[in-house]
């Protein structure tokens, strides 16, 4: 149970970087897609 247990934030802290990493790249594609437009 312990083994386990230790896992469970492994996994939620690798989910966190992996929505964080989501994030800034969608971030960066709507900076992207504003600038493209607002240029056109």
């Amino acid at each position: 149970m312990a083994s386990s247990a230790d896992d469970v934030p492994l996994c939620l802290r690798e989910a966190q970087k992996m929505q964080l990493t989501i994030d800034r790249l969608k971030n960066t594609a709507n900076l992207n897609l504003f600038k493209t437009d607002y240029l056109e």
